[in-house]
């Protein structure tokens, strides 16, 4: 169940929907035969059918200078930007964002620190949609079929239960166009044709959790694409960090505490204020260096290092020390560097990044 299960939250309220209203019209008896047979039969229907990739083509695109050349381009993070919306005479638009994208990203510490920009490989691929922009409430006929769910949101239309899977998925897109790419590294960046304000950050959910995408719509305004592009892309996807203006409820915190224990996710949220023991207490004990990194409550027992950084819907477009942390040990597990208490203090204290 791979490709269902990439997208296991739209797909948990689906079939939860369809549990409830069945529930209303049956016996009991007729329950358990209709959800053996939606098990059975209409899951594996949509998982095993396959799609054809849609039209399309990769772009070189490098920041790297030509001296600077990896031995080991597996041992790099990638990035893999693709659009969705974009015509065939789209092209220049596509480029002209995908670049503005990565000028954003790397612009802000500590993705433009030193030779971090030089670490990523980029790749563009652009997918020609018969259909400009995506839509509202249900696609248009584009290459991926994203649309926009609710006001922000944005859903990504790749399940179909009666007709098997409605668009190619964005991973496989991916390794279909670049070949020895190594997904556990890398971070897809679906760009949505459409200046309306919109996101959505999510995970492969199957183990080890580390296919990341972002699907960021391109606003008018650059600063709230600049935000998109660092809190979606950079931090959530990249870095697996939270947003930290969000509710969580109990369910959430149960996940992200699992995911936390076992793989070192949300680093810049926590359910405890016990200075000794909060994620970023190490922050704590400088409070000389870092005074603007404290215990902030967001509420329902979830607590943030401060009030003002990109990690939200508003605020600095910079990251907080914890984040900037975040990214840096990312880059170094891709690398296969061991992050230290010395590698702490050469970024935190004698260079206070």
């Amino acid at each position: 169940m791979d490709d269902l299960c990439a997208w296991f939250l739209r797909v948990r309220w689906v079939y939860n929907s369809m549990v409830r209203l069945i529930m209303k019209k049956f016996s009991s008896l007729r329950i358990y035969a209709l959800i053996a047979f939606s098990f059975l039969f209409l899951f594996p229907l949509s998982c095993n059918q396959k799609v054809g990739v849609i039209e399309g083509y990769k772009v070189d695109f490098y920041i790297r200078p030509s001296t600077f050349v990896p031995s080991d381009f597996s041992l790099q993070p990638s990035l893999v930007i693709m659009g969705d919306g974009y015509r065939e005479t789209d092209f220049g638009v596509f480029e002209r964002d995908a670049k503005n994208l990565v000028d954003h990203l790397f612009s802000v510490s500590p993705f433009s620190e030193a030779l971090f920009p030089y670490y990523f490989n980029i790749f563009l691929i652009f997918l020609n949609s018969q259909e400009r922009g995506i839509g509202f409430g249900s696609a248009k006929n584009t290459a991926l079929r994203c649309y926009f769910y609710n006001d922000n949101e944005i859903f990504f239309d790749d399940v179909n239960f009666f007709g098997g899977r409605k668009a190619p998925n964005p991973f496989d897109v991916a390794q279909q166009y670049i070949s020895n790419l190594n997904m556990s590294s890398s971070v897809v960046v679906v760009l949505v044709n459409d200046s309306h304000i919109g996101y959505t950050t999510s995970f492969k959910n199957i183990e080890p959790y580390d296919n990341w995408i972002s699907i960021i719509s391109v606003p008018d305004n650059s600063d709230d694409f600049k935000r998109l592009v660092l809190r979606e892309v950079g931090g959530k996807a990249f870095a697996h960090l939270a947003q930290e203006d969000s509710y969580y409820g109990s369910q959430s915190q149960l996940m992200m505490n699992l995911m936390t224990t076992q793989l070192g996710y949300f680093s810049n949220i926590d359910f405890t204020d016990n200075p000794n023991q909060i994620k970023w207490g190490h922050f704590l004990k400088n409070k000389l260096t870092y005074p603007e990194i404290g215990i902030h409550h967001i509420g329902n027992g979830v607590y943030r290092p401060n009030n003002n950084n990109v990690m939200m819907s508003s605020g600095m477009l910079e990251y907080d020390a914890p984040s900037r942390e975040a990214i840096i040990k990312r880059i170094y597990q891709i690398h296969h560097w061991d992050y230290t208490d010395a590698t702490f203090r050469y970024y935190f204290l004698d260079n206070k990044l």
